[in-house]
């Protein structure tokens, strides 16, 4: 019979016990959403993602099971401003107002409280939206795949990863294909999109479609699309595609990016001087 670890064996009597604080999410400050900032410059804590539409795969999943990840504050006078987890206070907040119009309990957030100056709480920022490594495609099918076999739907297995039902639809099928195409999906050597076009080939085929993707890849050109192979986007980059790259930059780049998208409105991306100016030249040209 397998021993179960005390609680010393684990580390915990040696570790550092800390306190995470469940608070209302309305009682905490985001900065440039509960206040009139509209810029880095005016405030070191904001930042532009706050314009960003909210996720209704992640309200969703909120409802269910609650913020999960703490969210940094720090204390400015007899206020709480949010330092890291703005898109997590967004969430609950509209989960609750739907939680409540049902008549059910509100959720609240952890919070864990930070102490520094300016450059340390920015520094704090950067660090939670810049150092992560997701799971790759692959990795995410399988764990998909995984929580479908313990008996859950797809609606479920969409509120549970934060997606929709199509994506989940189309992770299993990558789960389907050849090895080599799955391979070629978890390194990033072609876009999930590209690959589920060829979803309908024999295994060989796939294989074949792949090798032709990557030599046109290498040579700079355009795969030729296999017969029987079903539609793609072709070269134009898919909106996830765009948004993921957006989460890399910061700044102007970002916000063309998401105002390209659609995702900000163009009176907000203007609030950024350059991207204000760079929008007007492009329009005197035409």
């Amino acid at each position: 019979m397998a021993k179960t670890a005390t609680t010393k064996q684990a580390g915990f009597e040696t570790g550092t016990k800390t306190s995470a604080y469940f608070v209302d999410p309305k009682e905490l400050v985001v900065i440039g959403l509960d206040t009139d900032h509209k810029s880095e410059a005016e405030h070191p804590l904001y930042d532009p993602r706050v314009k960003l539409k909210l996720d209704d795969h992640m309200v969703a999943n909120v409802m269910r099971y609650g913020v999960l990840e703490t969210v940094i504050v720090r204390r400015n006078g007899e206020k709480y401003e949010v330092v890291a987890g703005r898109q997590r206070v967004r969430w609950a907040r509209a989960a609750n107002e739907k939680l409540i119009a049902e008549g059910k309990e509100p959720i609240k957030v952890p919070t864990m409280l930070k102490r520094g100056d300016d450059a340390e709480m920015y520094g704090v920022l950067i660090s939670e939206n810049e150092i992560r490594q997701g799971d790759d495609a692959l990795t995410q099918a399988r764990k998909m795949e995984r929580f479908l076999a313990m008996g859950r739907s797809e609606e479920e297995a969409a509120v549970a990863f934060g997606v929709s039902v199509s994506t989940i639809k189309g992770r299993m099928k990558i789960l389907e294909m050849s090895t080599m195409t799955q391979k070629a999906v978890a390194k990033g050597e072609i876009a999930i999109h590209e690959a589920l076009a060829f979803a309908k080939l024999s295994h060989d085929d796939q294989d074949k479609a792949i090798e032709e993707h990557k030599k046109a890849h290498a040579e700079g050109r355009r795969a030729s699309k296999p017969k029987g192979a079903g539609k793609t986007h072709g070269d134009k980059a898919t909106k996830t595609q765009i948004l993921a790259v957006a989460r890399h930059l910061s700044g102007t780049a970002q916000m063309a990016l998401l105002w390209a998208v659609g995702e900000i409105e163009e009176k907000a991306a203007s609030e950024d001087k350059k991207f204000a100016g760079a929008l007007a030249k492009s329009r005197e040209k035409k």
